[in-house]
């Protein structure tokens, strides 16, 4: 089966119901040439030069990598290009500008953190049979308050037309599920402290407000839907 990012998800939500089938029908196969392809979108990822950035401002606790990516972004900006590379240029120096001078530290605990240096910073996760492509920027450890060994992680997304925070809180969960499943066996995971930021709107939302209800939990009655539309179609 095709490996699910949470994007495509979100994707599945959106659309109309005569899509959504078009959605669960090309879940069953995938040709190497699309896995070709998927490569290829991957290695080209249209936010990597900001959001690489944020993410190394975040673990250096500091902002000179955004000015130094800035500045590289400049100096790549030909007046010959075409216009798709310059618009893609455009919008990642505007999130750059947006965070040069933000306080990272909002993002973090109260407390000092140490970040993990060779985790994974993307993985799979399979739920209900179906394997959910889970990506992480950065994961680190701190004492929490009762000085128990915690994990936390962050993660910057972008999108053109914004992140709602309910498709938020489906980043959050799949992350969450992830670093249980992989580090509980030494880490506290901090609900908390597993943090989904939308680097367009700025806004940030964290796992524990999908426990207390502030944000619908939708990653499990998502694949829900997927089954029920499969089983009709196949039926």
């Amino acid at each position: 089966m095709k490996k699910i990012n949470v994007k495509d998800l979100i994707d599945f939500r959106r659309r109309s119901d005569r899509r959504k089938k078009t959605f669960v029908n090309d879940l069953s196969f995938i040709d190497d040439e699309q896995k070709s392809i998927e490569a290829s979108m991957d290695a080209r990822d249209y936010w990597v030069r900001s959001l690489t950035a944020l993410s190394r401002a975040f673990k250096d606790g500091h902002n000179s990598i955004i000015g130094e990516r800035i500045q590289s972004i400049v100096e790549a900006y030909k007046p010959d290009m075409i216009r798709k590379t310059k618009i893609m240029y455009d919008r990642n120096l505007q999130i750059l500008y947006n965070y040069e001078d933000f306080n990272f530290s909002n993002l973090k605990p109260t407390t000092e953190i140490q970040i993990l240096e060779k985790t994974r910073k993307k993985g799979l996760l399979t739920i209900k049979d179906f394997p959910i492509k889970v990506i992480l920027h950065q994961i680190y450890s701190f004492k929490n308050e009762e000085e128990r060994l915690s994990l936390g992680c962050i993660l910057f997304l972008a999108k053109l037309d914004a992140y709602k925070p309910h498709e938020l809180g489906m980043f959050a969960e799949s992350v969450y599920s992830f670093l249980d499943l992989n580090y509980s066996d030494r880490y506290f995971i901090s609900s908390r402290d597993v943090r989904i930021v939308d680097v367009m709107t700025n806004v940030s939302i964290d796992y524990q407000m999908v426990i207390d209800g502030e944000i619908p939990s939708l990653l499990l009655s998502t694949l829900d839907d997927i089954i029920k539309l499969k089983n009709s179609t196949e039926s």
